[in-house]
């Protein structure tokens, strides 16, 4: 009798509690600062995490059809490590909001 078949997404799940973002981990235990070890993709509309600042607040898109949308609304994020400033803005994005 032949075995049956694990579905890839159980199988990709069995992996991953095996063997948790051991790649990640690896990646930013080679640098000594962790910021500089991100790659950000070719398609990512913020260049590097490092130049989120309040001087020059971040705003989030919305990907939408393959094409970077605002929000008709979004939420300003402070800045955690002075509690004042903000440094993002985040689409406040629903099921039912307008793009």
């Amino acid at each position: 009798t032949p075995k049956p078949r694990v579905p890839m997404a159980a199988a990709l799940r069995c992996l991953l509690a095996v063997y948790p973002r051991a790649p990640v981990c690896r990646r930013f235990a080679t640098t000594s600062d962790a910021v500089s070890a991100i790659n950000p993709a070719a398609w990512a509309s913020l260049p590097s995490p490092s130049l989120l600042s309040a001087e020059h607040p971040h705003q989030v898109r919305n990907l939408l059809s393959g094409k970077w949308v605002d929000a008709a609304d979004s939420r300003p994020i402070v800045d955690p490590l002075d509690g004042a400033s903000v440094f993002m803005h985040v689409p406040e994005t629903g099921r039912d909001a307008e793009l």
